[in-house]
């Protein structure tokens, strides 16, 4: 069975701890879902280490844009809109910088395989790692 392209988004800015965290667990979660891409939209950073990350992410085929100058009261609009005109994918999921991942195995399959199900019912699936009980109330998906 063809898996769906999912396109994963990440705004950063000095935030190297976070991004790191994030990105590492998507992509140790999701490493048996094959049809993805990442893209980190990068703000112009200065903490040491973030060029040297970003630069070790696209040497594995990870895209990143580097902003080259800040703007702190659009960035983050400026920089989930690259994330969508950028985006291959058949879903575009953003990611909040600061999420961790810790579910391994088919969680990608079944949120795919639940927004095809219910697609003419749901405009988008947001994830949210750190406010279940909230998720909970508003749609009895379980993963």
């Amino acid at each position: 069975m063809n898996q769906p392209k999912v396109t994963f988004g990440i705004v950063n800015c000095n935030r190297l701890h976070y991004l790191r965290s994030c990105l590492e667990s998507l992509l140790y979660t999701t490493e048996t879902y094959t049809n993805k891409e990442i893209i980190v939209i990068d703000n112009a950073s200065v903490e040491k280490g973030t060029s040297e990350y970003l630069d070790e992410k696209e040497l594995q085929g990870i895209k990143v844009v580097r902003m080259k100058n800040r703007d702190p009261s659009n960035e983050f609009a400026i920089g989930l809109n690259t994330i969508f005109e950028m985006s291959t994918g058949d879903y575009i999921c953003p990611l909040q910088g600061d999420m961790q991942f810790v579910l391994k195995g088919d969680w990608l399959e079944k949120y795919i395989s639940y927004f095809e199900k219910h697609k003419s019912n749901i405009g988008c699936i947001a994830l949210d790692a750190q406010r279940k009980s909230t998720i909970q109330r508003r749609q009895p998906f379980q993963i």
